[in-house]
C-alpha cells in the first residue's frame, strides 16, 4: 500500500519543536500497522505512538493530512466495513473513494478524526498492556475489540453506542474517558 505524506523524515516544526523527526504515514502505514505480528510483543503500533503522539506532533500530522488509505487500515484492523469506519467519522465515501484511488490525504479536519479514532485503539492497546493480566492479554486485538465494543449499546453514555459518537472531537473524548473509566471498574 502506497501512502503519500508530507511529513516523512522531516523535522519537528513550529513552537516548541525538539528537532527530532516524526515519521511519514507512509512508514506507519506500512511499517507500524500493528497488522503483522512482531517479534517484540511491546514494540508499539500504529495505535499506541499515535496514542503517545504529543499534542503538537498530533496536529502536524492532521495538517499534512492522513493518507485516505488509513481508513482501510483502521477499518481492516477492527474488522468493520470500510463504510461503517467511514460514516462513524462522518466522512464522505465518495470523496474519500476518489482520494485513495488517487492515493491524496485527507483534509485537516477529516484527517484528525481518523488520528482520533487511531489514537483510540492505541490507548485500548495501552491500558490492556499496563492494566491486564499478562498471561489473559498476551494475543490480544486491541482493534478488533474496540470495533466490536464501540457497537454495543453503552449505559454511561445514554445507551448510545459509542461509535456514534467518534464524529466530533467532543463525543471521541467522551469515549475516552469511558476507557479510562473501564480500567478503574466504574464502567465494566
Amino acid at each position: 500500500m502506497k501512502a503519500t505524506s508530507g511529513m516523512h523524515g522531516r523535522a519537528k516544526r513550529g513552537k516548541g519543536g525538539t528537532g527530532t523527526t516524526v515519521p511519514g504515514w507512509s512508514v506507519l502505514l506500512t511499517q507500524g500497522s500493528g497488522l503483522e505480528p512482531s517479534v517484540d510483543a511491546k514494540a508499539p503500533t500504529l495505535y499506541t505512538y499515535l496514542y503517545e503522539l504529543s499534542p503538537l506532533r498530533s496536529i502536524d500530522l492532521a495538517r499534512d493530512g492522513v493518507p485516505a488509505s488509513a481508513i482501510e487500515v483502521v477499518a481492516q484492523a477492527m474488522d468493520m466495513p470500510v463504510a461503517r469506519v467511514q460514516k462513524a467519522l462522518n466522512l464522505p465515501a465518495s470523496t474519500v473513494a476518489r482520494k485513495i484511488k488517487s492515493q491524496e490525504n485527507l483534509p485537516v479536519d477529516q484527517s484528525e478524526r481518523v488520528i482520533q479514532a487511531m489514537r483510540l485503539i492505541g490507548l485500548a492497546e495501552r491500558l490492556v498492556d499496563e492494566y491486564g493480566d499478562p498471561e489473559l492479554s498476551q494475543g490480544f486485538d486491541a482493534a478488533r475489540w474496540f470495533g466490536e465494543w464501540i457497537e454495543e449499546p453503552n449505559p454511561a453514555l445514554g445507551m448510545q453506542k459509542p461509535v456514534e459518537l467518534l464524529d466530533t472531537a467532543t463525543g471521541a473524548g467522551l469515549v475516552e474517558s469511558l476507557l479510562h473509566k473501564m480500567v478503574s471498574g466504574v464502567y465494566a
